[in-house]
This record gives structure tokens, sequence and C-alpha cells, in this order.
């Protein structure tokens, strides 16, 4: 009868409905538990493809590791010399190597990189308020190349879609505002910005040994990220270097570069005629004038030179990045490209502040680091 009672007082307790609080704190209890195991689920898969990520890359590298110690790909034929240092030095005058260093764009501000307060600044399309000396603006083919800034700018009689690229092949959207026909941009600090007439979806690139892989929805992206800077570091010289992950969009992934050619045909020239080593020509407006006489047909010929040398080509040629391609001005044989990077600052020369822009070059075994210079000539 005891043990009767005992079981019928059970029973009774658990027929009993439940205190709202007691059964609140059980479905919290079940709800922690099925989000901790989707989690864990999704931990795991993340682990499994970066296990299976860093397996591959291992095996690729064993394989391709003697290929790829100290692997440069050239960007074409070096020019040859034209003419040798002692060709040159009797044209190279004290006066023209001083105009050198004049006609060059050296900033002139000294130490102090601050200005006395904020100033609104509009150049090639953009205002903003600046701070720095050291910032610039400027815009060449289609694209804003912006130095030294960040904070927003104002982009008159602009709408669409703001992309920036912080690092080659990398492009993003920023923060931006549309106030009618107004559009501020936020930016990050040095950059190069283009505004598309569509927006463009966002693309996870994986480039692993010549290969390329493609990743829309890239829930891996942040530990195959991380793990690239171990395994896929950015150095040539690295002999482990053998891909590279990054992000950038549907449209900047399939524009393929347009070029522009003409028949390379050497244009009348005169060796004998100096004055293309008295100005070189640091300007982008130089450039537009190359790349109209070529969208005409014609060609012109270019003098890259230095104390050492000169080297002369005929300039027959530009892609969509506003790169130069030459041929051999004897053979009229094409040698290659010269790529061209835009360049811009303020000035300021003691009493009026203004911003400039040019453009550096490196190429076919020159450069403006080596101190070699570029000068148009043109029929």
């Amino acid at each position: 009868m005891k043990k009767r009672n005992l079981l019928a007082d059970r029973l009774k307790k658990q027929s009993q409905p439940v205190r709202s609080g007691e059964q609140g704190g059980r479905n919290n209890i079940k709800t922690a538990k099925i989000r901790k195991k989707a989690v864990n689920r999704k931990a795991k898969r993340v682990k499994i493809l970066v296990i299976i990520a860093a397996a591959l890359l291992l095996i690729v590298g064993v394989f391709r590791l003697p290929s790829l110690i100290y692997s440069v790909v050239p960007e074409g034929d070096s020019l040859a010399l034209s003419f040798t240092e002692k060709d040159v030095a009797g044209y190279l005058t004290a006066d023209i190597l001083k105009n050198w260093n004049d006609y060059g764009y050296v900033n002139r501000i000294g130490d102090e990189k601050k200005t006395e307060k904020p100033l609104m600044v509009t150049y090639s399309g953009i205002t903003a308020q600046i701070s720095d000396l050291r910032v610039g603006f400027t815009k060449f083919n289609d694209k804003f190349y912006i130095k030294d800034f960040a904070g927003w700018i104002l982009l008159k009689d602009t709408s669409g879609y703001p992309y920036i690229s912080t690092k080659e092949n990398i492009w993003t959207i920023p923060e931006y505002k549309q106030e009618g026909t107004d559009m501020y941009i936020s930016i990050p600090g040095t950059c190069t910005l283009q505004i598309l007439s569509a927006a463009s979806k966002p693309v996870t690139v994986v480039r692993l040994s010549g290969s390329t892989f493609q990743m829309k929805d890239s829930a891996a992206r942040k530990p195959l990220t991380f793990l690239s800077g171990i395994l896929l570091p950015q150095k040539s010289e690295c002999p482990w270097n053998i891909g590279d992950i990054y992000q950038t969009t549907e449209f900047h992934l399939s524009k393929e570069p347009e070029t522009v050619l003409a028949e390379a045909v050497m244009p009348k020239f005169n060796e004998q005629n100096t004055d293309r080593f008295t100005k070189p020509d640091f300007t982008l407006a130089a450039l537009d004038k190359v790349y109209k006489l070529i969208d005409s047909g014609k060609t012109c010929m270019v003098s890259l030179y230095n104390q050492s040398g000169e080297a002369l080509a005929i300039v027959y040629g530009y892609d969509s990045g506003g790169n130069l391609y030459v041929a051999d001005y004897k053979s009229s044989q094409p040698k290659g490209k010269i790529n061209i990077y835009p360049k811009t600052n303020l000035f300021y020369n003691g009493e009026t502040l203004s911003m400039a822009d040019w453009y550096e070059f490196a190429g076919l075994g020159f450069s403006s680091d080596a101190g070699y210079k570029m000068s148009f000539v043109f029929e």
C-alpha cells in the first residue's frame, strides 16, 4: 500500500502544470543547446575547409617548388641603349641637369606637413576639406587617384556606384551617400576610385599555382585569407609564393584591358635634334596627346634617358590602364610595355597652394625610380 501511494504521488506531481519560469528556463537551455550544436557544426565545416585548403597548398607547393624559386615574369624584352653615356654627355649639360630638378615635381613645403587651418580644395572634380599638404587628387582614364587622404569627398553631378581599390586587383564598395546629384564618399586613405553605372557583385578570388577559383558566397574567406598570409606571402622572392586570395567584383574580374594599336611605323625623326633632352614630359597632359595621336592611327617617338645613355623607341599603342606599347625604332618589332603610374600632390611655393599631377613609369629595363626621364618626340 505504501509503494502504491508513493507511485500515485509521483504520477500526481508529474501531471501538475509547470510554472512559467521553469518552462522558460527549460526552453532557453534547449535553444542554447541547439545554437551551440549549429555553431559547432559551422566551425567544424570551416575547419575542414581550412585543412583541405592547407593540404592543397602544401601539395602544390611540393610539386611546384623547384620552378617557383626566384621566378620573375618579365614585362617584355629590355630595350637596348641607342646612345651610350659618352654620346649623351655633350647634351646633358649642368644647366639641363639643373633644369630636371627644377622642372621635376619636388614638394617644397619643408618639414611642415599640416596646414594652419583646414582648407577646402577642389581639383579634378573632387572637393574635400584637407589639413595635410601631402594630399593629392587627380583623374586619369576614368578613374580618380587619391593620395594620403582619409575622410569624406564630394563629387558633384555624379550618380552610380563607387568602388575603391587600395591594392592591385582588390575592389570593394565604400561607405557613401547620394543626395540628389551630389555623391559623398568616405575615403579610407590612398586609393583608386571608380564610379560604375551599375552595382557589381563581390567575388573572392583564389589564385593557386596558375589556376583561378572564384567564391561568390565565401564563408571560408576570412580563414583562407589568414592562411594565405602564411602560405601565400606577397613577395616574389619567397620560394613558396604560389598564389593569392583577394576580393574584387564581377565587373573588374571580367573587364579585359582594352588596347588601341596603330601600325608600328617610325615617324619622321631627327636624331640630331637634342631638344628632347631639355624638358622631360612628366605631365598627364603629355600622355593624353600621345593617346590621341595613336587614336588617329599615328605614332610618335619616345626617348628614355639619363646620364648613362638613351634608348629610343616607337610608341604605337596603349591599353585601358594608360600603359604604352613600344617597338624598336630601327626594326619596328614590338618590344613590350611601359607601365604608367599616375601621381598627384598639393604643392606650396611659399605663397600659393596648388594641386599638380604627373606620372612615373617602369618597364623594359627603365624606370623613374632608376633616374630615367621620358620625353616624347612628335612629327
